[in-house]
């Protein structure tokens, strides 16, 4: 099977299979009141958790979660010595209420300057 590119709104950023399916993976973790990928029990999710879950080997997981900060679908944060992953709310958030923090972290990521073309960023946030 190749490697097929998956086109998300932008022409210039597509997901490799592994990043969409690893993508797809994250968002079962997505807290929607704070855009902090977390277990059920309230523990953040963590690249080991990652490579436990997927099967993945470590340098294959960091470089798939490089990639998917590097397109600004994710980011990995530390405050206060915890380490975690937060998703874009301009991708992934529901409802009216975002975290302005979270909003600032990627606002000036492609999809933000999409987000904000619609005319709805001024009246959401």
């Amino acid at each position: 099977m190749k490697n097929k590119k998956y086109n998300i709104v932008n022409p210039d950023i597509t997901l490799s299979n592994v990043e969409a399916w690893i993508l797809t993976y994250l968002l079962q973790y997505l807290d929607y009141t704070s855009g902090v990928l977390k277990h059920p029990n309230g523990f953040n999710l963590t690249l080991e958790d990652i490579m436990c879950e997927t099967d993945l080997k470590h340098s294959h997981t960091y470089n798939i979660i490089k990639k998917l900060c590097d397109k600004g679908i994710i980011a990995k944060c530390k405050t206060e010595g915890n380490k975690y992953i937060v998703v874009n709310p301009y991708i992934f958030m529901k409802g009216r209420r975002v975290n302005n923090t979270l909003i600032d972290l990627f606002k000036e990521t492609q999809w933000a300057h999409i987000f904000k073309t619609k005319g709805d960023c001024d009246e959401e946030f």
